[in-house]
This record gives structure tokens, sequence and C-alpha cells, in this order.
């Protein structure tokens, strides 16, 4: 049986290695980008559905389950920027970490 750090994302099928969820990291993209561009972040929903699994790891801000991982969580919201607010991708890149989405796309 593989421990809660082993488990794969529902997206990519990599192993999940942020210790914090898709939603905490969805709240965090919608306060960034309300600084930039409200309306925008108004109209952001959750990253995607959590799937309840005893077997997965569990954030360490709220406790819910971990579905996805970090770079596929991040690939999302850099889509959202590039599809509607371009200007900001640098700033985006800035924010969120030194992740070179366009070079690990390549690797999954």
């Amino acid at each position: 049986m593989k421990s809660r750090w082993e488990q794969p994302c529902l997206e990519c099928g990599e192993t999940i290695t942020n210790p914090l969820c898709e939603e905490c990291l969805s709240e965090q993209f919608r306060q960034w980008l309300f600084s930039f561009k409200p309306k925008l972040a108004v109209s952001i929903n959750s990253f995607k559905p959590h799937y309840y699994s005893e077997d997965k790891g569990l954030c360490i801000r709220c406790g819910s389950p971990i579905s996805y991982c970090n770079f596929c969580v991040l690939s999302s919201f850099r889509d959202v920027v590039e599809d509607n607010a371009p200007e900001l991708l640098e700033r985006f890149r800035d924010s969120f970490g030194s992740l070179d989405i366009e070079k690990q796309v390549s690797l999954h």
C-alpha cells in the first residue's frame, strides 16, 4: 500500500509532493489575481472537485484531501492568466515560484 504522500496526481499521474490542496492554492491565486484583475478573480471557481480517499495526503492548511499536484494546479492557473491577462504572465511567474512550466510540460 502506498503512503499518503506517494499518491498520484489525478491529472498527470506524478506523485503529489506539495502539502497544500488545490483549493488552498486556488484561494491564493484568486487573491493574487484580485489585486490586478478583480472581475476575473471573482469569476474563478475552485480548481477541480476533491475526490475523497482515505489514502490521500491531507492539506496542512485546511485538512482537505489533495488530489492534484502543484504543477497541474499552477499550469491551470497559468492558462487562465495567459488566456485572460497575458500582460500578467511575468508577474505570475515571479509570484508563484520559479516553475518553468513550458520546460516541465515536456517532461510530463
